[in-house]
């Protein structure tokens, strides 16, 4: 039950820069809702020194919460021990907060709140708003160990290697919740008292059905069972692919499926626009946010016109429909294990044994990125790949030869190398010793395993490049804004040295009228001034009043870090009124340093060729490497294994009669694709858009775009 008092005098109030209505409330001690009321024409964000009518009798409100009804089946028994979890509590938001981890926070639908939070229709969610929420008692952890942060570890894989949730885990951690995981953090691994995850059971029902259980998707409940997301969707045609509730029962095809090692694609989804038609005249703003269960904020942030289409009328964009796709449904590389044709591998690598016995191992590996760390790494990961390939019957001879630095070593040795006949050689890594193997070695696959600026010179038939080119991951970044940029402002970032490419940039990305004249504004370009990117330079090149999206043409360090800074320190006024996202044609070291959080808020994308936007299901180079070597698998030696494991199998099939030698393929991280079009290639051609966006299940999480 609820009383209002009504002002009855009123006075007024100029506002001071930046200052908006609800921080006018605030100092006034009055009601946002009232303060609205008396000025229905001021903006919530009026300019300074609007005039403003502050009602001085404040309305008074006395409410009596009612205790949310108890539905259980035997509520009337419980009736005498409700506790304080049967009433309301106040939550005050905090920075990162969204309406759908606050849902998920307090177990309740999101448009409850909005019900329960009138202001959120109208206002969006804000930090430091206070919002009745259902009260809820705090799960009891107890914390059993701690865990020293390592390089490129996420809430995810320590989940995975402890065993509990993701949840429990930043509940253990809230200040690395807010901030995200850093190198070197130590963080504390919770155990909860919560039993019911630990009783679930794998899910499998019987023959012909499954029960879905936490953590499962349609992709690993298809690879359990040997059957293609295709053939499992053929047979539950009411399933929604995005929305798997735990509990679900998924028929199973009758189908009998071999036993063998399968490369497939993971699922992937195609977005296509949901729009609804606003008439001004009956339609009404908080009917249709209720409807689709979303903020002022996120409507705004898809449709820049808002004000426009509510006063006017027309197409509102709501947001995605995610419709279920594989890789193109081309189906991927199939490793069918014939074993009885033996295979000789060289793996040739500079490992300079004469000049670093010399050396400490202290001094010989101090810097990670330094040649003895990458070699050693690398020879490791393929190391890995050779024992997994003789665990599963196929007869590899393997030899190892250190090249050193120079040509002139194999040059020597060449004799010895040819007696070796191998059938398949990977590396050297410098560019000039693997021209001269191929050379050498003309009936010979060699596989140059890393990327070279150099590579794109290379002519021997018989010189397989397994690194994409970069120019690949440049034309599908400028493809995907070309196709999806649909009114944003484009902002061009680079160095001052390369503005002849930024100005080639702009001219391919500039849009034009009907008539074929370029648009004003439409592309801008930003260079460092003195070294960096002076905060004046850039409020003065991106447009406030509009959405954007910011190219970093160059991959380097101070570009990006200056591009994310700047975009971070944007005036609060601005935050939400000028949606951004970033893009680059591939990720810079100072990437890796920000967590998920900070790439998510600017829909970061860019191009790679490594497999990411897809959990990795078979674990078994992650653990085997971390048994061998008490350590995980670094960037080079999940190379070493993907390069030498593709290889040795492409050569088996080529032994086999050829069928699928030139087929897709992915590994532990990196996918290959040596065809261009219908025609094999010698250089790999797998190219994904990927993106930071936030899914329904699973949080933050890598997605391919394109």
């Amino acid at each position: 039950m609820s009383a209002t008092v009504y002002a009855q005098t009123i006075k007024e109030y100029k506002t001071e820069k930046g200052e908006s209505l609800r921080d006018v409330a605030k100092k006034f001690d009055i009601s946002y809702k009232d303060l609205m009321e008396a000025n229905p024409d001021i903006s919530r964000w009026p300019k300074s020194n609007t005039l403003i009518k502050i009602p001085t009798d404040a309305p008074k409100l006395v409410k009596k919460i009612k205790r949310p009804k108890d539905r259980r089946p035997d509520s009337k028994k419980d009736l005498v021990n409700a506790s304080a979890q049967d009433s309301m509590g106040i939550h005050i938001v905090k920075p990162k907060e969204t309406l759908y981890s606050l849902s998920k926070l307090y177990d309740v639908e999101m448009t409850t709140l909005i019900k329960d939070n009138p202001i959120l229709t109208f206002d969006g969610l804000k930090i430091g708003q206070e919002l009745k929420v259902p009260y809820k008692e705090p799960e009891v952890l107890e914390a059993s160990k701690n865990h020293i942060v390592k390089e490129k570890e996420t809430w995810y894989g320590i989940s995975k290697l402890y065993g509990v949730t993701i949840e429990d885990l930043k509940l253990a951690n809230p200040n690395f919740a807010i901030e995200g995981l850093k190198i070197g953090s130590v963080i504390e691994i919770p155990v909860s008292n919560n039993l019911a995850t630990q009783e679930q059971g794998s899910g499998k029902s019987n023959e012909n059905s499954h029960t879905i259980s936490k953590g499962e998707t349609l992709y690993s409940v298809s690879k359990s069972y040997g059957i293609s997301v295709d053939e499992l969707l053929a047979v539950n045609d009411t399933v929604v692919v995005d929305s798997l509730v735990i509990g679900t029962v998924l028929k199973l095809p009758k189908k009998v499926v071999e036993s063998v090692v399968v490369s497939t694609a993971s699922p992937i989804y195609k977005q296509t626009p949901v729009f609804y038609k606003y008439y001004s005249h009956k339609d009404t703003l908080a009917v249709v946010l209720d409807k689709y269960n979303m903020s002022l904020d996120s409507l705004k942030s898809l449709n820049p016109s808002l004000d426009s289409l509510v006063n006017n009328g027309g197409k509102m964009l709501m947001g995605f429909k995610k419709t279920h796709q594989l890789f193109g449904n081309q189906e991927w590389f199939k490793d069918s294990i014939i074993t009885n044709k033996p295979i000789k591998a060289m793996v040739m690598l500079p490992f300079d044994f004469k000049k670093n016995d010399t050396l400490s191992q202290e001094i010989l590996f101090a810097n990670s990125s330094a040649l003895p760390t990458i070699v050693s790494d690398f020879y490791l990961g393929a190391e890995i790949a050779i024992d997994s390939l003789k665990n599963q019957g196929i007869n590899v001879d393997l030899k190892v030869v250190d090249t050193e630095k120079s040509v002139d070593s194999i040059y020597k040795n060449i004799a010895k190398y040819k007696a070796m006949e191998p059938d398949v050689i990977v590396g050297p890594l410098y560019s000039s010793n693997a021209i001269y193997v191929a050379t050498q070695f003309t009936g010979t696959p060699v596989y140059y395993p890393i990327y070279s600026k150099k590579q794109s010179t290379f002519m021997n038939s018989n010189l397989i490049k397994t690194a994409t080119e970069k120019s690949l991951f440049e034309k599908e970044i400028l493809a995907f804004i070309k196709e999806n940029r649909k009114g944003q402002h484009l902002l061009i970032v680079g160095l001052n040295e390369n503005r002849n490419e930024l100005l080639k940039l702009k001219n391919q990305l500039v849009k034009k009228d009907s008539v074929g004249k370029v648009l004003a504004d439409d592309v801008s370009i930003l260079t460092l001034s003195k070294g960096y990117i002076a905060k004046s330079d850039f409020l003065d090149k991106i447009k406030l009043d509009k959405p954007n999206w910011i190219l970093i043409a160059d991959k380097n360090n101070v570009v990006t870090s200056d591009v994310f800074n700047n975009v971070m320190s944007l005036p609060k006024e601005n935050k939400y009124k000028t949606p951004v996202r970033i893009l680059s044609f591939e990720k810079s070291d100072y990437i890796d340093k920000l967590s998920y959080e900070s790439l998510f808020r600017y829909h970061y994308t860019y191009a790679t060729d490594e497999v990411e936007y897809r959990e990795i299901e078979n674990k078994s180079f992650e653990q085997s490497y971390l048994r061998k070597n008490h350590q995980y698998p670094s960037y080079h030696a999940t190379r070493g294994f993907d390069v030498t494991y593709d290889a040795v199998l492409r050569v088996l099939k080529s032994k086999n009669g050829g069928k699928g030698l030139y087929d897709p393929s992915y590994r532990s991280k990196t996918a290959f694709v040596y065809k261009k079009g219908e025609l094999p290639t010698k250089t790999n051609q797998a190219v994904f858009v990927n993106a930071i966006e936030n899914t329904k299940q699973g949080g933050l999480k890598i997605i391919r775009l394109r």
